[in-house]
């Protein structure tokens, strides 16, 4: 299990105040958003390979080669998200222009948790030959791979959106200045912001990138030594090659207007954490950087 922060990117702001004159500075760089994220990850991988070696006559020499692999890989990435924005009290910026303190008001605060499966498979065979009579000799190599899988990308294939329901605000005060053994974080609300009954579902996320690769190779030389002077030997030769690739990133967003008629079991217009059927919120990675001072938040959920 891994954890780290991240800032999802940095936004040009003409709209921010950086030196407390009241007056809003041009070209600032703020986060985009704040983001805090634990990793669970677990992997299967079968692999099975073999070669057979075999001399049919003293002449002809063969080889047969193949191997099968198949990735199976389950991430659950725990997300604390702050979409941050202009409406700024007391922002401090460095002389390079970049935000590094501030309070932030009326922000987006989103718990999200990613699923993020991979199912990977690949088949390989090959087979290889020479025949050697007198000054000939043929040689030749035949190949066959082929590989067919999906794989969740960072933020994908699947969540649900959530934000506070209508009512909640939520102030977000960062400060990234030297000092500090870690970039504080601390929110503001009027709300219990570990409370899943307290966020609303926004939109259903899905993606994912599927492959299906097929190719197809061949080789034949022939080489015929002689006795003519500088010219030793000649030599001639087949080569043949295909490769078909299919990738495809198909993705879908559904708001969560459309999906009242099924997840809004009491007909109160949203769909609540407890109407999203087989999702359990708990705390079940325990918190956000244990052990590490600073303030910033440190329960995290994951669903099940």
């Amino acid at each position: 299990m891994a954890i780290r922060s991240e800032s999802g990117g940095w936004t040009r702001t003409n709209a921010i105040d950086g030196n407390g004159d009241g007056i809003d500075d041009a070209n600032l760089f703020r986060p985009n958003r704040l983001m805090a994220r634990i990793y669970d990850r677990a992997e299967q991988r079968l692999t099975v390979n073999g070669t057979m070696q075999f001399k049919p006559t003293d002449n002809l020499e063969l080889i047969l080669d193949g191997t099968f692999n198949h990735l199976k890989r389950q991430r659950n990435s725990v997300n604390y998200q702050i979409l941050l924005n202009n409406n700024d009290v007391g922002a401090v910026a460095n002389q390079n222009g970049t935000v590094v303190a501030g309070t932030f008001r009326g922000v987006t605060l989103r718990p999200l948790i990613y699923d993020e499966p991979t199912d990977l498979k690949s088949t390989t065979l090959g087979m290889s030959g020479k025949w050697e009579e007198g000054r000939g000799q043929v040689t030749f190599d035949l190949s066959y791979s082929k590989g067919k899988g999906s794989d969740g990308f960072p933020g994908a294939s699947f969540t649900y959106v959530i934000v506070p329901r209508a009512g909640r605000t939520v102030d977000a005060s960062y400060d990234f200045r030297p000092g500090n053994a870690f970039p504080n974080l601390s929110l503001t609300s009027n709300f219990n912001r570990d409370d899943p009954t307290n966020y609303q579902l926004l939109s259903v996320f899905d993606a994912d990138t599927n492959t299906s690769n097929v190719g197809y190779e061949g080789r034949v030389d022939w080489t015929y030594r002689t006795d003519w002077g500088p010219l030793s030997s000649v030599q001639a030769g087949f080569r043949y090659e295909k490769v078909d690739l299919f990738t495809a990133d198909p993705q879908n967003l559904p708001v969560a207007a459309a999906l009242l008629g099924r997840g809004d079991r009491n007909g109160d217009g949203i769909i609540t954490i407890d109407e999203l059927g087989g999702v359990t919120y708990d705390q079940r990675y325990g918190t956000f950087y244990p052990g590490v001072p600073g303030e910033f938040p440190a329960i995290c959920w994951a669903a099940a």
